[in-house]
Order: structure tokens, then sequence, then C-alpha cells
């Protein structure tokens, strides 16, 4: 079949300069294939040889060393074709050392008339460059067809391209723009770079609108703040200065220097938004990030509004996702959490809500931290106040100032510094009163404890424990220490047979059995007998009398007027002039010598009267 052959050669990549840049190793060359007729070849893969000769008939083979470089070429519609040279055997720039230079081509081992090589291909012998003064290029440059070059020194190449500003450059890539001063778009399509300096890396119809803002690819993202990036991704705008998209989709970054690293979504209510200056989103999707320096690491629908405040992650659709909307609020994850006061945290779970400055929520469901320094330590359903904890549990209440609920279900600490260590439904209502545990008890008194099953304790400076076989056992006034215990107490022994069983352990620490109280001679010394124990008894006044705390009648001494006659059984406060209480069991002593001196009185008088009876009868 006889062919005939169009042929135009010419280069990708002009050489610029003429030392050390490196030039592309094959030249592009194209032609139209048809018969003899001039009708185009059919479609197909056809076999194509090359070779460089120095004359046009005969002469010298310059490369290949021998033979041909033999490709298989696509041959497209109407006979078009397109090849490389060098593609198999590499170019070198020794080809191009001579002005005369001639292509021949072979197809399907049909030689055609050589075609001499002219201009382009010679930007491969990088030492010169014909026609300019130490190999430098001084004009403008424009490749391809339908670009624009109106600006001074600008460089064009590819199709319907744009340099309309000064030193602006448009690699390849077909209908973009760069109408800013020393603007760059090395490719792509449908872009613009019209900000000083701005630079669209590829992708297509992104914009760089701003002074040194660069889209890097992707499409339709919009850098145009100063300084301003959008790194890929579609549909991004980086709008202030500083402000970076790293990637993503229908992201927003607003504020100053704020920056979305990717996330989004394919619609605008997935988008990320980092509206305030120096804000941070590190993902996810409808998160948003509208305090300044506000975090927001990742997750789904999260908002971080209060200055420097931090999401880290979780959240949810719609009503279910995390709120820091206090400077400094701190939120780890979870969802619905909302951490509303100054420097508060929650650290996840769900639901839970730190309204008061500094306070914190570790986890569980629905917790709340409503006051300053209120800690809650995870659970559901618990509430601290004021510098109050509450450890876990759930249910539990510490309303009251520096109150602390350990853990269990239902309790309520509601006084300062009330404490409750667990258990359930107990009530810590007094100052300072404590409930250790258990169930159902209640320490409304002040400085109070009450511990065991149901045991009050309703008065300033009261123990209570009970057990279970007396529910309610109540305090009946101040300073009482009460036990109620239907298996006996035992002290020094752990069976006891009596109420109370008090087990001697060792010499040195003597204790007797049941209610004994120490009285070896062996720990006593300077012994005397009571002087005039008579005198002493008289000198004591049984009364009557009603208690204030609760209108209880009673009997019994005064503690102030037994101190007077015998201070060793009365207890002062600190002042030493009120008395506490009257050691009733030591006034057996006093009692005990006061009958025998009474009864040696009643002897000697006996005898008096038996001497008397004795001495009529003998008259």
């Amino acid at each position: 079949m006889r062919v005939r052959q169009f042929v135009v050669a010419g280069v990708y990549l002009l050489v610029l300069a003429v030392e050390g840049w490196a030039t592309p190793s094959q030249v592009s060359v194209q032609g139209r294939l048809t018969d003899s007729s001039g009708v185009p070849v059919p479609p197909g893969p056809t076999d194509f040889g090359f070779r460089i000769m120095d004359a046009d008939v005969g002469g010298t083979q310059v490369w290949p060393i021998a033979g041909f470089e033999f490709q298989s070429i696509m041959v497209g519609q109407g006979g078009l074709w397109q090849g490389a040279l060098g593609a198999i055997i590499p170019l070198t720039d020794s080809v191009f050392a001579d002005s005369v230079r001639w292509l021949e081509i072979k197809i399907n081992m049909d030689a055609l008339p050589r075609v001499r090589l002219v201009t382009g291909p010679y930007a491969h012998r990088v030492t010169t460059v014909d026609g300019a003064s130490g190999g430098l290029i001084t004009s403008k440059v424009s490749i391809g067809p339908g670009n624009t070059n109106t600006g001074a020194n600008c460089f064009v190449a590819g199709a319907d391209n744009q340099a309309t500003a000064d030193y602006a450059t448009v690699g390849g890539g077909t209908l973009n723009k760069a109408t800013g001063s020393s603007a760059v778009i090395p490719g792509g399509q449908q872009s613009t770079a019209s900000g000083f300096a701005s630079t669209v890396s590829g992708g297509g119809s992104n914009v760089a609108s701003n002074t040194y803002s660069v889209a890097g690819g992707g499409i339709f993202n919009t850098s145009s703040g100063f300084w301003s990036v959008v790194t890929g991704g579609n549909f991004n705008e980086a709008r202030n200065e500083g402000s970076t998209i790293g990637g993503g989709g229908l992201n927003r970054a607003y504020g100053l220097y704020a920056t979305i690293s990717g996330g989004g979504g394919n619609a605008f209510a997935d988008s990320n938004s980092a509206v305030a200056n120096y804000s941070t989103i590190g993902g996810g999707r409808q998160n948003t990030a509208t305090g300044e320096h506000a975090t927001v690491g990742g997750g789904y629908n999260n908002r971080a509004r209060g200055s420097q405040s931090t999401i880290a992650g979780g959240g949810s659709s719609g009503a279910d996702s995390n709120a820091a909307l206090a400077s400094w609020a701190t939120i780890g994850g979870g969802y619905r959490n909302l951490a509303s006061g100054v420097t508060s945290t929650i650290g996840g779970g769900r639901t839970n809500t730190a309204s008061g400055l500094g306070s914190t929520i570790g986890g569980g469901t629905i917790n709340a931290a409503n006051n300053q320094n209120a800690t809650v330590s995870g659970g559901s359903q618990n509430t601290a106040g004021f510098d109050a904890t509450v450890g876990g549990g759930e249910g539990n209440t510490a309303s009251g100032s520096w109150s602390t609920i350990g853990g269990g279900g239902g309790n309520s600490a509601t006084a300062v510094d009330a404490c409750i260590g667990g258990g359930s439904g107990n009530e810590a209502w007094g100052e300072a009163s404590c409930v250790p545990g258990g169930d159902g008890n209640r320490a409304h008194g002040r400085f109070s404890m009450a511990t065991g099953y149901y045991a009050s304790a309703l008065h300033t400076g009261t123990f209570i424990w009970s057990d279970t076989t007396a529910p309610n056992f109540t305090s009946t006034g101040p300073n009482q220490f009460l036990i109620h215990a239907d298996g006996g107490v035992g002290i020094g022994t752990n069976t006891p047979t009596t109420i109370l069983t008090v087990q001697q352990n060792s010499l040195t620490d003597p204790v007797a059995d049941a209610w004994g109280t120490y009285s070896s001679r062996r720990w006593k010394d300077s012994i005397q007998t009571l002087d005039n124990p008579l005198a002493i008894v008289a000198q004591l006044e049984g009364v009557r009398y009603t208690w204030k705390a609760d209108g209880k009648h009673d009997i019994g001494l005064i503690a102030e007027d037994v101190g007077k006659v015998l201070p060793e059984i009365v207890q002062y406060e600190s002042n030493g002039v009120d008395a506490l209480s009257v050691d009733y069991a030591r006034l057996v002593a006093v009692l005990i010598e006061g009958m025998k001196e009474q009864q040696r009185q009643i002897e000697t008088l006996r005898q008096e009267l038996m001497a008397q009876r004795a001495e009529l009868s003998a008259k």
C-alpha cells in the first residue's frame, strides 16, 4: 500500500538557559497517514521506524547508532498519529550538534522521504541556542493554539490559556487565566490566578485571587485570602489571611489563619467551618469552630464556640452534637455533651453538662457539674455543686460546697463539707456530716455520722451505727455515740457473748470482761482510803430535771456541783469552767466508803445503847 505522510516535529518543553539545565530525552513527532489517493488510512496500530541522518539522501546516521527505533503507534481517526522520538532509544544533545539533521521514517518497512528537522528539536543542544546571545530567550514565549500572552515577560503553553499580567506563567492545560502579576498556573483547566504571585497548581476551575494565595489542585476551590492555601479537594474556600484548607469538600476557612485539614462532604450541609481567627478543624464533617483559637479535632457536627475551646471528636447528628461554648472549654468525645463553663472539661460520654467555672465531668451519661470547680468522675445522672465531687454511681447529688459522694446510688450531700462514701439512699445534710456507706442512713446534725442500715444522726456531734434489726435507730440528743448491734458489740473479740464484750488481749493491754473498768492494784500507786465519805455524800444533791434538746424528764446530778466536791469524776470543756459529764460509776467508791462509815457509826451507837441497857438492868 502506498502511503504518504505529513509530519510536524517539535518539543514539549523549551529550554531557557544554556548551561546545566535538564532537557527532555524525547522529541514529539506527529502527522497524518493517507493512501496514495489522499484517503486517511483506517484507525489501528501501525509499525513505525525512526532514524536521524545528516543529509537528505545518503549521508551518515547520527541516531540511533545503527538501524531504526521501531515503535507501534496507534493511528486515529482521519489518519492522525503522534509519536515520540527517543521513547525507546533515548536522544542526547549530541544528536543535534550540527544544524543539518533529517528524520527518516519507515511505515510497515516502507521508507518515506526524509523530513528536515528545524527549530524545536535543537533545544536538545543546551550549549547554545541559535539566534540568542549567551543562550538566553529574551522575549516572552507562547506555545500552543489560542493562547493569549499580553503581559511583559510571560510564558504561555497549552491551548486557549491567558497570561495577561507581567511575569505571569501558564505552563499548560486549557482555558486557564494567569491575570495577576507573577501568577503561575502549571496546568489543569479553567482555573484563574488573579492575585499577585498567586498559584493554581492544577486541577480544574480553581481560583487563587489574592496576594501569594495558592490553590493546589482539585476542582472549584477558592483561595481568596492573603497567603491563603487550598491544597486540594473540591468546592473549598480559604477566605482570609493565612487561612488553610488541606482538602476534603465544601469546607470554609473564614478566620485569620484558620485551618481545616480535610473532611467535609459532597453537600453544603456536610461542610466544616473554621469561622474565627486561628480556629482549627482537623477533619470530620459538619463541625464548626467559631471561637478564636478554637479547635475541633474531628468527628461529626461538633461546635467549638468559645475562645480557645476544644472538641477532640465524637458528636452525632442534629441535637446530638457536642458543644464547647465557653472560653478554654474542652470536650474529649462522646456526643450531646455541653461544656458551657469557662475552663470546663468533659472527657466523653453522652448528654453531660459542665456549666461551672473549672467544672469537670470525666464521662458517663446525663451528669451535671453545675458550679465552680464541680467534679463528676462518671456514672449516670449525678450532680455536683460548688467545689463538690461525685466519684460515680447513679442519681447522686453533691450540692453542698466542698461536699463529696464517692459512689453508690440516690445519695445526697447537701451541706458544706458533707460526705457520703457510697451505698444507696443516704443523706448527709449537716455541716461536715458523714455517711461512710450503707443504706438509708441520715446524718442531719452538724459533725454527725450515721452508718449501717437506716441510722439517723439528727443532732450535733452524734455518731450512730445501726444493724438491720432496728431501722430508724435515731439519736435523741447532741454528742451521743449510739450503736445498735443485735448480735452484740465486741472489743478485742469477734464473738461477743453479751451486749458489750471486752476481751483482754495482753498484760500490756489490760481489759476486763463485760462492763469492766481498769482496777488492778498492779497498775496503781499512792493508794489511800477516802476520808470523810459521808461528808462528801452530804454535799451531793440528786435532782430532777428536763433535757432542753428533747424535753425528756430525767434524774441525776449537776456536773458543776459535783466538780466542787469530786473534781476527779467531772469532765470539763476546754475553758475549764463548763462541765460536760459526770462519771457516775466512780461514785460507787464514795458510796461504799460512806456506807462503811455509816455502818461504823451505827455499830458504835448500838454498843452504847447495849451498855446503857445493861447498866439499867443492874440497878
